[in-house]
C-alpha cells in the first residue's frame, strides 16, 4: 500500500485516516447498503477502479453485519485491521483467519462423516473422525504461535524487548517475571494467566498425540453423532469437562458428544482473542483509526459452525439433517 496515492484512499468510502505511520490499509470489499452489493475498491496507477465483489471466505468492511447466519464480528481482527497494521501484523493475522477457518472445517467433515456413517454403518467412518481431533489440536497450537507473534513483534514496537516467540513459554512464566523482565503491562499479564487453562489443555492433548504417539483409540459411532469415553485417553483430566458435557447429555457408558467439544473450545478460543484485543489497546497506545464508520467482519464458506456453535454445545447429540453443512453466502440473502 505505500505506491497508493493518498488521494485514492480518500475516495474509499471505509477509510476515516489514512496512515503515515508505517502502517498499511487492509483493501477488503466494502458492503454498500444503497446498492446492497460489495463493491472492492482497487486503485491502479492514477485511477481507482470500483470493481463488483462476492466476498466468500475473507474479511470486508461495513457498517453492519451483512449476513448473520455465515458472517461474524471477530473483535480481534477489526482491533489489528484499525490500529496496528504494520506489515507483518496483517500477514500474521491473515494466517490466524486460516486457522480459525480450519477449526470450524472439522465442525463441517464432523457433519460429513456423520452423514456418511449413517449411509454406511460403517464403523471404519470413527478413524476419520480421530484423524481430524488429532489435526484440530495441533491447529489450535499454531493458531495460538501466531497469537504469540503478533504480541511479541507489538511489544517490540512498543518496548523494544523481545518477547519469548512461543505461547507455550509465555503462559508457563510467573507473573513475577513477566514484569520484571519483560516489563509487560497489567493488562496482557492477566491475559496470559486467564489462558493458561484453555492452552495447557490444548497443548496437552495436541503433545500427547504428536511427541509421545499416544492416539485416540475409540470413537464411538452413533445415530445422532460421535463419542468419546469421558475421562479416559485425550479426555483425562480436562478441566472444563463439566461445562462441556452437563451430565444429562452425558450418554451410556460415559460417553460424551465430539460436537460439544469442538464447539466449545471454539467459543473459548474466540471469547479468548476477543480479551486479547482489549488486553493490547490498554497495554500499546492504539494509532489512529483506519475506519470511524465501518468494522472488520468475517465470513467464510464454515464459519456458520463457529456462529452456531452455542446451539451446537446447548444440543451435543445432532443429526445431519438438522444443520446446514454447507453454507451459501448469497448476496440476495443479506439483511
Amino acid at each position: 500500500m505505500r505506491n497508493v496515492k493518498a488521494s485514492l484512499l480518500k475516495q474509499i468510502p471505509y477509510i476515516s485516516h489514512i496512515p503515515t505511520d508505517g502502517r498499511t490499509v487492509f483493501l477488503q470489499p466494502y458492503y454498500n447498503e444503497e446498492k446492497n452489493a460489495f463493491d472492492l475498491y482497487h486503485p491502479v496507477g492514477d485511477k481507482l477502479h470500483i470493481l463488483w465483489s462476492h466476498p466468500t471466505e475473507m474479511c470486508y468492511w461495513s457498517p453492519k453485519l451483512v449476513n448473520p447466519k455465515n458472517d461474524l464480528y471477530i473483535e480481534f481482527f477489526d482491533t489489528l485491521a484499525k490500529h496496528y497494521t504494520v506489515p507483518y501484523i496483517l500477514n500474521e493475522m491473515i494466517r490466524i483467519e486460516t486457522d480459525i477457518m480450519n477449526c470450524c472445517t472439522v465442525v463441517g467433515k464432523y457433519f460429513l462423516h456423520l452423514n456418511a456413517f449413517l449411509e454406511t454403518k460403517s464403523q471404519a467412518i470413527s478413524n476419520m473422525v480421530k484423524t481430524d481431533l488429532e489435526y484440530y489440536f495441533g491447529n489450535v497450537r499454531s493458531l495460538y504461535d501466531l497469537i504469540q507473534s503478533i504480541v511479541q513483534h507489538l511489544w517490540y514496537i512498543e518496548k523494544k524487548i523481545k518477547l519469548p516467540d512461543s505461547f507455550d513459554k509465555m503462559v508457563n512464566k510467573s507473573k513475577n517475571d513477566l514484569k520484571e523482565k519483560y516489563l509487560l503491562s497489567d493488562s496482557l499479564i492477566k491475559y496470559y494467566d486467564d489462558t493458561r487453562e484453555l492452552f495447557s489443555f490444548c497443548r496437552k492433548v495436541r503433545n500427547s498425540i504428536h511427541h509421545t504417539g499416544r492416539d485416540i483409540q475409540v470413537v464411538f459411532c452413533m445415530e445422532d453423532g460421535f463419542g468419546l469415553t469421558k475421562g479416559s485417553n485425550i479426555l483425562a483430566d480436562v478441566p472444563f469437562a463439566d461445562k462441556i458435557w452437563p451430565e444429562e447429555y452425558v450418554k451410556k457408558n460415559n460417553i460424551v458428544s465430539v460436537l460439544a467439544f469442538y464447539s466449545y473450545l471454539n467459543l473459548r478460543m474466540l471469547d479468548n482473542m476477543s480479551k486479547l484485543s482489549h488486553a493490547i489497546l490498554k497495554a500499546i497506545k492504539p494509532m489512529p483509526t483506519i475506519s470511524n464508520n465501518c468494522y472488520l467482519y468475517y465470513r467464510g464458506y464454515y464459519l456458520h459452525h463457529l456462529v452456531n456453535a452455542q446451539h451446537y454445545l446447548d444440543r451435543q447429540w445432532m443429526k445431519p439433517d438438522e444443520v446446514k453443512i454447507f453454507e451459501d453466502s448469497d448476496p440476495e440473502e443479506t439483511v
